[in-house]
């Protein structure tokens, strides 16, 4: 099978690229993107800006699944509008080509409490994402929703590190209606995407909850 990935520098997609690596079934790793991986047999490096579906779906031929972890801050983009543009444009433009391509399997990270009638800018442009996704064409479309991202990023965020520390404390009395709000690290759910496709799951949502079920 053949895999692309894209936002594989980031927390989840280090771990996640490292998950297909090491997947048998997976004969050839396109990484598209800015900047070249590490090299490694089965993976190759493809140059994209993500600006021209043309130009991705020729890079996506022959893909049967697809990973986006893409993503970004207001504040590293620098404004909504660069925000989005990653967020948004970005990942719909991969979706569509990945359909436009054949691709049969495709999972995004989007976060929890997605919804495009938001009134949070963040939750809604994620929520309009996943909108457009699914309106792709693609068969099987795994859209994950984690809270509070844990893990070592390179670099340093001090609001979300005190979030990490507050969502840390009080997640042993987050149940029920409250799990999906739980801080979960990337790797994990960098795992729980590469299960999905693996199990071959239905198309669906998983937060918190679905996550660690895949991952068992």
């Amino acid at each position: 099978m053949i895999a692309a990935i894209a936002g594989y520098s980031g927390l989840i997609g280090k771990t996640l690229l490292e998950e297909l690596k090491a997947d048998q079934t997976i004969s050839e790793i396109r990484t598209i993107g800015r900047s070249e991986p590490v090299k490694h047999a089965k993976v190759r490096y493809f140059k994209s800006d993500f600006e021209h579906i043309p130009a991705l779906q020729t890079l996506l031929a022959d893909c049967e699944v697809v990973f986006c972890c893409l993503g970004t801050t207001i504040k590293t983009a620098g404004s909504k509008e660069a925000f989005r543009k990653v967020d948004y444009t970005y990942v719909v433009n991969l979706a569509e080509a990945a359909a436009a391509a054949g691709a049969v399997q495709f999972a995004v990270v989007s976060a929890i409490g997605a919804d495009p009638k938001s009134g949070i800018f963040y939750t809604k442009v994620k929520g309009e994402m996943e909108e457009a996704v699914l309106k792709s064409g693609i068969t099987d479309i795994y859209l994950f929703q984690p809270s509070t991202l844990l893990g070592d990023r390179e670099e340093f965020r001090l609001g979300e590190k005190i979030g990490s520390a507050v969502m840390r404390a009080v997640s042993p009395i987050m149940v029920g209606r409250f799990e999906k709000y739980k801080p979960i690290y990337a790797d994990a759910v960098a795992i729980a995407m590469h299960q999905a496709v693996a199990q071959n799951c239905e198309s669906g949502y998983f937060d918190y909850g679905a996550m660690i079920e895949l991952i068992g």
